[in-house]
This record gives structure tokens, C-alpha cells and sequence, in this order.
């Protein structure tokens, strides 16, 4: 199940316009409750100290709601958003 919220969360990703121009870095940690192989809810846990990654990450996870993670099972996942500049 963590290998496929990872998978979505990168694919879903794209780096803020204003973090970018600013060359800010970072990862956020988000917590997220897999009830019945579904995303049931998000949360950001640990924040990269810039609020435009934050909120970013927060959107991120909450457009994520009821993705199918697997099949069957409750968990909870602690999973990093990175932002980084290539």
C-alpha cells in the first residue's frame, strides 16, 4: 500500500512556481489513515518550515481522499513529500 500512495504522490506532484523562484527546498511528512484499502484522511506531521511547501503538501494529500491504496486493511502512513531543485 505505501509503494502505491508514494507512486500517486509523485506523480501528482509539481513544484510550486513561488517556492521555486525563491530556490526553496524541503520535505514535509504526512500522515496518512488507510481505512479499508482507501485513503481515509491526511494530515501534515512535520512541516519543512516554509509555508508554500506546506500548503502545497497539505493540498496534495487532501486530493489524494479515497484513492485506493490496496486491498483491504487499515494502516497509518508516514510518508515525506520532498521538493527539492534539480
Amino acid at each position: 500500500m505505501a509503494r502505491k500512495v508514494r507512486a500517486e504522490l509523485s506523480r501528482s506532484l509539481s513544484y510550486p512556481r513561488a517556492a521555486q523562484r525563491r530556490g526553496i527546498e524541503g520535505a514535509v511528512i504526512v500522515r496518512f489513515e488507510i481505512r479499508g484499502g482507501r485513503v481515509a484522511s491526511s494530515s501534515v506531521i512535520r512541516g519543512s518550515g516554509s509555508p508554500i511547501l506546506d500548503d502545497d503538501a497539505a493540498r496534495l494529500a487532501a486530493r489524494m481522499t479515497g484513492f485506493r491504496a490496496g486491498s483491504g486493511g487499515d494502516l497509518s502512513l508516514e510518508i515525506p513529500v520532498e521538493y527539492r531543485l534539480e
